[in-house]
């Protein structure tokens, strides 16, 4: 039941990360850069996670170790891979940034492996193999300009979001509440993510309705919310089940993009689709086959 649960709130979890490219450019039509927007984001999700820590009494005190943990996940992991991503497309299309980005869950199966000792079992690699050929589709292949710079940023995102998802399943923040090490995630995110943009001189501020819908959207539904869920779904099915889950987030996106913003929906995103709904499939049975064979 355990490990069911575990899958369940993993997918979740990418269903709300997929949310982001709507609220994102719903904040964009308000008239700020995406720079901007990563920093408001973490910013408003950390100040929200803090009030409602202090009004459930949760404990915020964490040692010198723990503390370089998440200090590491938010500054370099969260806002790393995405300002990383980000600018991978001012140099390759998105198509190929994406192809590139998701390298991240055959690297965490090999750093799972080297690091946690896990086992590369048939059923890991069939959907393993099935996600990153999937994302090859949904991508899509035409149009695919190809700059070295552009190429490089974009398997940096893949490869800082592989070491993100290893890091977070580091047995000592296991026992930190889950709403405390999302709020140091969030914060140490939101401090990366400024100092990073006004070196650069890339950050500026507004307001208006587009913006704070847009921001709140992706702060809540987007961050602490899909956050939240991933961290207890890591603890339970361990690091790469969570990456090749995790697959599942473009799929909503494309969805989202159908349905709401009239994005065109072609036959390799389709088959795409497809392969990543069996990668997910093929990652369930297997864990409750296990989880019986256990009990």
């Amino acid at each position: 039941m355990d490990k069911t649960k575990g899958i369940l709130l993993t997918i979740i979890s990418s269903i709300a990360f997929g949310a982001m490219p709507l609220f994102a450019k719903f904040a964009a039509k308000g008239g700020l850069n995406y720079f901007s927007i990563l920093c408001l984001r973490y910013f408003v999700a950390a100040m929200l996670l803090f009030v409602y820590i202090k009004i459930k009494g949760y404990d915020l005190k964490v040692n010198k170790s723990q503390f370089g943990i998440l200090l590491f996940l938010g500054a370099v992991g969260s806002f790393g891979t995405a300002a990383f991503l980000f600018n991978s497309y001012n140099y390759i299309s998105t198509g190929l940034s994406t192809i590139l980005h998701f390298i991240y869950p055959v690297a965490v199966t090999v750093l799972s492996i080297i690091v946690y000792k896990e086992k590369m079992n048939k059923n890991k690699a069939i959907a393993l193999t099935l996600s990153i050929v999937g994302i090859y589709f949904l991508a899509g292949r035409s149009e695919m300009s190809v700059n070295i710079e552009g190429v490089i940023l974009a398997l940096t995102s893949g490869l800082i979001y592989s070491l993100y998802v290893i890091v977070a399943a580091n047995k000592k923040i296991k026992s930190l509440n889950n709403f405390t090490v999302i709020f140091y995630v969030t914060l140490m995110a939101s401090l990366g993510g400024f100092v990073f943009s006004g070196v650069t001189g890339n950050f500026h501020f507004a307001l208006n309705f587009n913006i704070i819908i847009g921001i709140l959207g992706l702060s809540v539904v987007c961050t602490v919310l899909p956050l939240m869920l991933f961290f207890k779904g890591l603890k339970i099915i361990g690091p790469s089940n969570a990456a090749i889950l995790g697959t599942f987030e473009p799929i909503v996106s494309i969805i989202l993009g159908a349905t709401l913003l009239h994005e065109k929906v072609n036959f390799m995103m389709v088959i795409g689709s497809i392969l990543i709904i069996l990668s997910v499939i093929i990652v369930t049975l297997s864990e409750k086959k296990k989880e019986l064979e256990e009990s």
